[in-house]
Parts: C-alpha cells; structure tokens; sequence
C-alpha cells in the first residue's frame, strides 16, 4: 500500500510500476508518491486485468507537541488514500511543499557556496535537468576498490548516519546488503574525514543546512 514512482522519486515511471506490480503478482497496489498524484493518471491506464490501484499519496507534514516524539518540531510523512486530489486547499498546500523543497535546495547550494566549495545553482540545475535513471552498479570500481578484495566480499558502501544527513530507507540498505555490498555507518559532522577504504559512499538527505556551522567546522572531513 506504499509505493512512489517518477512522479516524485521513485525510479520507474507510474505505468512501470503497474507492470512490475502485476508481474509480481499483487491484486492491489497504491501509488503513494510524494506531495503529488501527477501519476496516477497514467498508473490507472495502464493496470491489467486483475490489479486495483488505490490512489493516494505520502504528504510532507510538520508534528509538535503532545504526541510528538520530541519536544521540537519535525518532520511526519502522512499516508492518505481516496481523497479529492482536486480539493483547493489540499492541492495549494501540495504545491507549497513543492515549491519548499526547490527554494530548500537553493539554500543548501548557496550555503555551500560561502564555504567556498565554488557550487552554484546554475551547475546543480544543469545536473538535474539532464539526469537521467538511478542504476546500481556494485561491480568492480578499480584498483583499490572492490576489485582488488577477495571474489566473495562486495563492496565496501559507507553511508551518511548522523543529525545532519537522517533521511533514509531501510529497503535501500536491504537493497545494498542483498547484493552484496558490506555497508558501514559514518559522520559527514563528527568523523574526522572520509573513509579511505570506501569502495562508494552515499550521503542520505536530512537538514545540512541547520548543521551548516558544525559541518564548516569540521575542516578535515571537507578536505
């Protein structure tokens, strides 16, 4: 009953998805992506017999308060299924959160910037303007890296685990360790630098740019 497409940031198109989920066998599947139902459209036109989409949407919301798991307020992913997509205040809100996220990504490049990592919005919208689907490839990445440890160890991933950079799946870790991969934690905030027998790294999202000082502070780690 969860599942995103690249309607948002899943990486296969919503009809794929319907394919995929009727070759897997389900009767019934929800496509949930994030802050938009831009894809069910195209999901609902291609479902095969025997396969019933529930259309829904994983909303971004903001949680404080009593029922709150801290005292300060963060961030809440909301499951809703069967609502009015057309509603007028639900469709403002979505598109608010939308537009959030890129002015969000424009503060992080600009906070980047005055660390003087030379990045600049221009560079990292050509980037995503031509990026095309995530593919994994754990296969072997040269001297020193996979290739040269022994045929039956993996990869070695290291991935981004502090307050700065909290933004993750399990699945995706699932993912990695089912095709091999030997998957170690580390601190882009606290460590003093990054691994050097790292074979891939992966930096989760989170809030970098509330931890920028803390981040800029950490001098070794950015050289």
């Amino acid at each position: 009953m969860h599942s995103h497409s690249s309607a948002s940031d899943g990486t296969d198109p919503p009809a794929e998805v319907m394919r995929r989920a009727s070759e897997a066998g389900l009767d019934v599947i929800a496509l949930t992506d994030h802050d938009t139902t831009a894809g069910i459209a195209e999901a609902a036109g291609a479902l095969e017999d025997g396969l019933t989409l529930v259309p829904g949407m994983e909303l971004s919301c903001r949680m404080s308060g009593p029922g709150s798991a801290s005292p300060d307020e963060h961030s809440v992913h909301l499951l809703a299924y069967l609502f009015d997509p057309s509603e007028p205040d639900l469709a403002a809100e979505c598109a608010a959160i939308r537009d959030s996220r890129l002015h969000r990504a424009e503060r992080m490049v600009e906070r980047l910037a005055a660390l003087g990592t030379g990045v600049s919005w221009e560079q990292v919208a050509a980037i995503a303007a031509g990026a095309g689907p995530m593919e994994a490839d754990l296969g072997p990445m040269g001297e020193g890296g996979a290739a040269s440890r022994p045929a039956e160890q993996g990869p070695r991933i290291y991935y981004s685990q502090d307050a700065a950079f909290c933004f993750y799946y399990e699945d995706n870790l699932d993912v990695l360790a089912s095709l091999g991969a030997e998957l170690v934690p580390f601190s882009p905030l606290i460590d003093p630098g990054l691994p050097e027998d790292a074979d891939g790294l992966v930096l989760w999202g989170g809030y970098p740019e509330l931890y920028a000082a803390g981040l800029a502070a950490n001098v070794s780690m950015r050289q």
